[in-house]
């Protein structure tokens, strides 16, 4: 009978955790754990690099583009990104916003042509009869 509790007290001991084997697969299991998070962590890292990389290099050209276009240079090319999102919808629009502003400055200087032709031919019927006129004040 004696036999049989020490057989007992053994099997309770290692269940407890007294066990060294049982220690050690503990101790595997947390390097595992340890690893396997520090990998994901570290290809967390890669792909926020890597995403916010793809976003910020359109952002950039277009940024420049228009501070091209705000310095007068209309004739500046804007990208035509081939995008289903929000920066392919920013490049159509900067792309439309400066046709148009292109447009405009084509039109302003055809109006201040065309104001100063108009402008030039009453002014100088005037100056011819001012010239006129004083000459004949001045026989």
């Amino acid at each position: 009978m004696k036999t049989t509790l020490s057989v007992i007290k053994a099997d309770t001991g290692s269940v407890a955790g007294h066990n060294r084997p049982g220690e050690a697969m503990l101790a595997k299991a947390r390097e595992r754990i340890t690893l396997t998070g520090l990998c994901a962590l570290a290809l967390g890292f890669i792909g926020s690099f890597l995403l916010a990389r793809n976003l910020s290099g359109p952002i950039r050209v277009l940024s420049m583009v228009a501070g091209e276009i705000g310095e007068g240079r209309l004739d500046t090319p804007v990208p035509n990104m081939s995008r289903k999102d929000e920066l392919g919808d920013l490049s159509k629009a900067f792309h439309g916003m400066a046709a148009r502003l292109k447009e405009l400055d084509r039109m302003k200087r055809d109006f201040v042509s065309g104001t100063t032709h108009e402008l030039r031919s009453p002014l100088g019927i005037i100056e011819s009869h001012a010239n006129a006129v004083r000459q004949d004040l001045e026989e």
